[in-house]
């Protein structure tokens, strides 16, 4: 494919996902389900364009997010895990040994939602009592509990990758011909 089509696909792909983290301030679930949302169209991207373009699409993405998202904890969610990890996950599949492939993903992402959590607490100042229910803190229960629909997302994702794969990508191959 030519620079200027990566260039033209790349934008196309930065814009719908700079759209798509705009109107998560609408959507009541659009915190967290609409980076997951925007995320997978980095999988076309990579496997179109390779890993400078995606990457480029995710800085796009994340800087014009933080100036026109009116919701910063979706553009955090957006910024330090689910922009990038799809970019990330084509090549940490190359990794041989499965259980040193998934202790390594989960490391990541643990890392990612903690510096979310305190990004969300110190600096956007949202207070304590949200994460408190019935009197009892619960950040460390949402991280185990976000850890098991990682696992469940980071399967949805390797089969969407296979899915596009066999069949979609002869399919956006033809568009951007």
């Amino acid at each position: 494919m030519k620079q200027n089509k990566k260039l033209i696909v790349s934008s196309m792909v930065a814009a719908l996902a700079l759209f798509l983290m705009i109107i998560a301030g609408i959507i009541p679930i659009g915190t967290y389900a609409i980076p997951v949302v925007a995320s997978l169209l980095y999988i076309v991207l990579v496997k179109e364009t390779g890993y400078g373009w995606a990457l480029m699409a995710y800085a796009v993405t994340s800087i014009m997010s933080l100036i026109l998202c009116a919701d910063k904890e979706t553009t955090i969610n957006f910024i330090l895990f689910f922009g990038y990890y799809p970019i990330l996950k084509v090549l940490l599949e190359k990794i041989k040994p499965l259980v040193l492939r998934i202790i390594i993903k989960l490391i990541i992402f643990n890392i990612a939602m903690i510096a979310v959590f305190y990004i969300a607490t110190f600096i956007l100042m949202i207070p304590a009592s949200a994460y408190t229910v019935f009197g009892l803190y619960i950040p460390w229960i949402i991280l185990a509990v976000g850890n098991v629909v990682f696992i469940i997302y980071d399967y949805a994702l390797t089969g969407l990758t296979v899915q596009y794969d066999k069949y979609w990508s002869k399919i956006v191959k033809k568009i951007i011909k």
